[in-house]
This record gives structure tokens, C-alpha cells and sequence, in this order.
């Protein structure tokens, strides 16, 4: 694993033990602090496939509904370039908490926020490596940002998507140990 860090994020390591923590910041930066096997090619991709078991003891800083951004572990494909374009399909199964103004739903029955249990496949997206397909991408990225457009096409794109949550009412600020067992079929 490698600590992957943005604006101040920190990743320290004191007798095995990961901490893992962000400064204040505002609405407006981008603040990180990961750890990740990614080899950061775009797009990244799943560097690992089932069967797979993660198992983290875990804290947070602050109870749901104070938590901001995002937080989780699992894993997870990273389907994002580095300006928030849509570069593969989102994949993941793992534990994740969305701050209300993230609305991160995925189907329609989803809150969106809040910490869960939760898995995601998507259709995969054709190849970037020709020019067409790269053209297309950019194009349906850019519709995506035109909030009309976007909840169209979101709509659409919910009824192609497997995913399943079980949204967890934990107290974030205690210990708890959490497991992630991936297999090949549910």
C-alpha cells in the first residue's frame, strides 16, 4: 500500500497502526489523505478480483451528519481522471460515507449520504484507447455537468448499474471492525 495525499492530507504510521488525517479546509479544495495499490495509469482499474477479504479497525473524526466529504475503504476502480472526468465505469464494493451535500445516489431507492455497506458494477465503457470511443466519453462527460441533461442521463444509467447498499447507523467516532469478503458470485 502507498499513502496517496492532496492539500495537506497525511498518512502517518506509527507501530503498524495507519492514521490517516486532512486539515480544515474549504468547500472549494480538494483535500486527501488515501492509501492505495493504485499504479495511478489512467484509467485505474481494479488491481485486485475476487475472492478477496479486507478487514479494517476503524474510527472517524466526527459523527454522520457532521463527517464532510467523503470517507471509506473497500475496493474500488477510481473510474476518474485527474479534472473529475468520467473515465471507466464505477465498480466497488466496500464501506462508504457520503456527506448529505455529496448526494452520491446511485439508485433511485439510495439516500446518497450517510455511511454504508455497498456494492457497485457497472456496464463497462467501451475502450479509450481509439479515438471514437475517447470522443464519446468526453462528450457524455461534458452532458453530465448540464444538470437537466445529467438527471436524464443519470436516470438512465441507474437502471444499467447492479448495486445494492445497507445503509449502517453506526457512532463513526467509536471503534469497529469492519470486513469486506468479495467473492466471484453473490
Amino acid at each position: 500500500m502507498k499513502a496517496y495525499t492532496v492539500n495537506g492530507g497525511l498518512v502517518e504510521q506509527i507501530d503498524g497502526v495507519y492514521r490517516l488525517s486532512i486539515p480544515p479546509a474549504t468547500d472549494s479544495a480538494y483535500v486527501d489523505a488515501q492509501l492505495d495499490d493504485y499504479d495511478k495509469t489512467l484509467p485505474m482499474r481494479f488491481a485486485h478480483q475476487p475472492p478477496q477479504h479486507l478487514a479494517v479497525r476503524a474510527r472517524f473524526s466526527h459523527p454522520q451528519g457532521q463527517l464532510k466529504g467523503t470517507a471509506g475503504f473497500g475496493f474500488w476502480n477510481h473510474p476518474f481522471g485527474q479534472a473529475g472526468q468520467l473515465l471507466a465505469a464505477p465498480c466497488n464494493v466496500w464501506f462508504f460515507h457520503a456527506s448529505q451535500e455529496s448526494n452520491l445516489r446511485v439508485k433511485p431507492h439510495f439516500a446518497g449520504h450517510g455511511f454504508s455497506a455497498a456494492v457497485l458494477h457497472s456496464p463497462p465503457i467501451p475502450s479509450t484507447q481509439n479515438t471514437v470511443s475517447r470522443t464519446l466519453l468526453h462528450g457524455l462527460d461534458r452532458l453530465l455537468r448540464i444538470k437537466p441533461i445529467s438527471q436524464v442521463l443519470m436516470a438512465a444509467a441507474q437502471k444499467l448499474v447492479q448495486a445494492d447498499e445497507q445503509a449502517l447507523d453506526l457512532d463513526l467516532t467509536q471503534w469497529h471492525t469492519y470486513e469486506v469478503i468479495w467473492e466471484k458470485h453473490a
